[in-house]
């Protein structure tokens, strides 16, 4: 019996114009009364995340940051701040990588230096609470995720150039344009492990779906999990379970609703 499910937003539960599924709060409290708790899991700061559920909040798990930050009924569950020579030495070296805009993220507020417009239009999308510096190495503040925006492209560019860092960070192209680090234990997977053991409620009752990279462990870590019909290529190769409609056609509440009515026979 499925007690937790847990899907990304952009491009998963969210269609391309970034709304909601029509339904989707008839479907939250159908699921809230049959005693299954929903959780979203994004790359998204928290305050991104906070406006798209702002109607009840109280009712979501939210992951954070890509798992730097977890947040349930109003209350902060776990947060990841990187170490502050890790992040000065990224930046260094990200400022070598053509086309490539730095964001640091923090609980509330995202640094960035860069004026590019093309970059703060981008990053707009996804990003509230932006906060100007002069420069990102006199920070003084807490950094959960270092990500870079590639006008190029994330995964043909930057994270080509960053790759050999791979051992050190969690690394994750987590669409088109992005590529985010986060310390070595910080991702998706790890922060549904602990979010499973806070709620005492086991991998295998629990219901996963993701479209990109950033979603591997988190999809690895659910007994059941779906890679979106509209997802990256190489993930649909592998998934063992591909939903039957994309993002733009309510697929993550397709799939949920088609097992509920399994569940209930």
């Amino acid at each position: 019996m499925i007690q937790l499910i847990v899907t990304d937003l952009d491009g998963t539960l969210l269609n391309d114009k970034k709304e909601l599924p029509a339904n989707f709060w008839e479907f939250e409290k159908k699921l809230r009364d049959l005693g299954i708790v929903f959780a979203v899991a994004s790359g998204r700061p928290y305050e991104s995340m906070r406006r798209i559920f702002e109607n009840k909040l109280e009712h979501i798990l939210f992951i954070a940051e890509n798992g730097g930050l977890i947040r349930y009924r109003g209350k902060e569950l776990r947060s990841s701040a990187m170490n502050k020579t890790d992040v000065h030495d990224l930046i260094l070296l990200s400022r070598a990588i053509e086309q490539t805009h730095i964001l640091l993220c923090g609980k509330d507020v995202m640094w960035y230096e860069s004026k590019d417009a093309a970059f703060l239009a981008e990053s707009s999308k996804y990003y509230d609470h932006m906060q100007h510096v002069d420069d990102l190495l006199m920070l003084e503040e807490e950094v959960i995720k270092f990500t870079l925006c590639d006008m190029i492209s994330a995964e043909e560019n930057a994270a080509v150039k960053l790759n050999y860092l791979k051992d050190k960070y969690s690394m994750a192209v987590s669409g088109l344009r992005w590529l985010d680090i986060t310390d070595k234990l910080v991702n998706k997977g790890t922060a549904l492990e602990f979010v499973q053991n806070y709620l005492q409620i086991p991998k295998e009752n629990t219901m996963a779906f993701g479209d990109y990279f950033n979603d591997v462990q988190m999809l690895q870590q659910a007994g059941l999990a779906y890679v979106m019909k509209n997802a990256h290529p190489e993930l649909i190769k592998s998934a063992k379970n591909i939903s039957t409609f994309s993002n733009n056609q309510e697929g993550v509440i397709y799939e949920i609703e088609r097992l509920l009515k399994f569940q209930s026979i």
